[in-house]
């Protein structure tokens, strides 16, 4: 997540020689985008240094899959030619889970609705311990945080106490970087995913 200011910092205080920086990204999942030019920050990479990583060792199999599946089958073809985005087929680590559940309802109240109780009957199964994330699309964490006070769920913010809670609200971007058993996606349609 560093741009060229960080990355020009992290230049001048590191030593110049062989094997000095190692650098690790992945523009796919940039959130807030910064201005990032290497060169501008005086790093040089030797293109026979510079390769992909393509082995997914963070999910499951059947979570790679089953959004592999639904982004080939609903890209827009106008998204890929107008983008720098790259495709790349998934390697799938050896981890494998249970597989995704996509469901359908009439309206983003009924959704809410819906992964509110599975989330509830979820946590009173497993426990204070088990995580859980219900993350509502095209809206903005100032909104969630006041409709996380009509539902009585802790938004995920800066203040969240995970020993506290078990079910959190969340837009999307707010989610990056953390960790729960379970997430829960609602409003993912169309115009909304992708922006």
């Amino acid at each position: 997540d560093f741009g060229t200011l960080e990355l020009s910092i992290l230049r001048k205080i590191t030593k110049k020689g062989d094997n000095d920086l190692f650098l690790v990204g992945d523009l796919a999942q940039t959130v807030l985008p910064k201005y990032l030019k290497l060169e501008d920050a005086g790093i040089e990479i030797e293109k026979t240094k510079n390769f992909k990583l393509r082995l997914n060792y963070r999910n499951t199999k059947e979570i790679l899959k089953a959004s592999y599946e639904i982004m080939v089958e609903n890209i827009d073809e106008a998204f890929i030619d107008d983008s720098d985005l790259e495709i790349l087929d998934p390697i799938y680590a050896n981890r494998t889970g249970e597989k995704p559940y996509l469901l359908f309802a009439e309206n983003l109240q009924g959704e809410i609705s819906a992964a509110y109780n599975f989330a509830k009957q979820v946590a009173n199964e497993k426990g204070q311990n088990y995580k859980i994330c219900i993350v509502i699309c095209g809206y903005t964490s100032y909104e969630i945080s006041l409709y996380s006070k009509i539902l009585n769920i802790k938004p995920l913010d800066g203040s969240t106490v995970f020993s506290q809670n078990n079910i959190f609200l969340s837009d999307l971007e707010q989610t990056k970087g953390f960790e729960f058993n379970d997430v829960i996606i609602v409003n993912c349609n169309e115009g909304i995913l992708p922006s």
